[in-house]
């Protein structure tokens, strides 16, 4: 019995203390600059839900509430592969 109160007394040592939460969503700063390029790739995706059959899957590349630019639409799959990539 006493090795039992010796290992959770060194398993409560050999814990850190939980990390300070943050004090409100992550605020992101974006500098805005004068010339560049912006490569956007998209990949795939995996096991998406859709409430009847098969989904038609496409993804939106969004700059706050604007849809910047769309993906092609992969027909009646789960599991779509777009490889597709948009530079702005």
């Amino acid at each position: 019995a006493a090795w039992i109160e010796a290992r959770g007394a060194a398993f409560a040592a050999a814990r850190l203390p939980p990390a300070p939460a943050p004090a409100g969503p992550p605020q992101v700063q974006v500098q805005p600059a004068s010339q560049g390029v912006l490569l956007v790739r998209l990949f795939s995706a995996m096991k998406l839900r859709s409430a009847n059959g098969l989904p038609d899957p496409y993804a939106e590349v969004r700059l706050g509430n604007h849809c910047v630019v769309r993906s092609s639409v992969q027909w009646r799959t789960r599991d779509p592969i777009w490889d597709e990539s948009f530079e702005f």
